[in-house]
């Protein structure tokens, strides 16, 4: 899922809700900011434990990715951010991102047009992108690849069918 919307507006507070309804349902969290992630994983790359460092981005159930785009990264962002999505892609691990920039500018933010298009290539595949809606009167400009439906708030989610991830739930 991707989150997107300007400043202020709850985006990383839905997501540590939804990461926390998931660890009370069971199952393994983490949250992270996008720099500290890829700051992370660009270090271990040069000093070549890479595969050693993903793990940690790897191995939870649920990832939560907070705040990309909102600070410069170096130039392998897009290359160190491509291994974790594809990782948890291939094992159809969620993963939750929460970003202030339009995702068709994601290529300028991580320095690489097309794996920042791979990358949410592999994210919307099977999850939605959820944009807040502005004050009534003002355009709402959402670029997404599948159709979208209201939700009671206003806010959109594109996608398509229920979740892929059904996640029980206790009673």
């Amino acid at each position: 899922m991707i989150l997107h919307g300007k400043t202020g507006r709850g985006k990383t507070h839905l997501a540590v809700a939804i990461g926390y309804r998931a660890i009370q349902n069971g199952f393994e969290t983490l949250f992270t900011t996008a720099a500290e992630l890829i700051e992370d994983l660009s270090n271990a790359s040069k000093r070549g434990n890479l595969q050693e460092a993903l793990a940690t981005y790897t191995h939870p159930h649920v990832l939560v990715i907070d705040e990309v785009g909102y600070l410069t990264y170096g130039p392998d962002a897009a290359n160190v951010l491509f291994h974790v999505v594809n990782d948890r892609h291939l094992r159809k691990r969620p993963m939750i991102f929460t970003t202030n920039k339009p995702m068709n500018d994601w290529g300028k933010v991580l320095h690489d047009e097309d794996m920042a298009a791979a990358i949410l290539d592999r994210v919307l595949e099977r999850g939605r992108l959820s944009t807040s809606m502005d004050p009534p009167g003002e355009p709402v400009i959402s670029t997404r690849k599948r159709p979208c439906q209201k939700i009671q708030n206003g806010s959109e989610f594109s996608g398509i069918g229920g979740s892929e991830f059904p996640e029980p739930t206790r009673k």
